[in-house]
């Protein structure tokens, strides 16, 4: 399984733990704005003002999860440039990334930040298609 298809199956797994077991109108309504990490290999979740924070308290809990990242309330965790750039699938984003970075002499991104940057833009997507049917 290459990094994409791994950030897809995270990301997804991460969403319906959420949907399923986590999301609630008052959770939702405590932690707006804040960021929720969920383990995907235990359904454990932290959340924190910011990811940093959120990620290292679950990587306290368990150093070897995969970990999907969100911001509750928001279409996504971050945003890539300032329009809020949207893209058709993640290898679309991954083309344009890519080619952003080259125009930038700017070093690949590692394999962790690839499938987070994945993760995020993978759930902006699905929350727009939902926002939108």
């Amino acid at each position: 399984m290459d990094a994409k298809q791994k950030a897809e199956e995270i990301a997804w797994q991460g969403r319906e733990i959420y949907e399923w077991y986590i999301r609630s109108e008052e959770f939702d309504r405590e932690h707006d704005g804040e960021f929720l990490v969920v383990d995907v290999t235990t359904g454990n979740y932290a959340v924190g003002a910011d990811d940093g924070e959120a990620l290292g308290r679950m990587e306290e809990r368990n150093t070897e999860g995969l970990f999907h990242i969100m911001r509750v309330g928001y279409r996504a965790g971050h945003r890539i440039g300032g329009a809020g750039l949207r893209y058709g699938s993640l290898q679309e984003f991954f083309e344009c990334l890519e080619r952003r970075r080259r125009d930038d002499n700017v070093e690949p991104l590692r394999e962790d930040e690839a499938v987070r940057l994945a993760n995020e833009e993978l759930h902006a997507m699905r929350r727009e298609r939902r926002v939108t049917t």
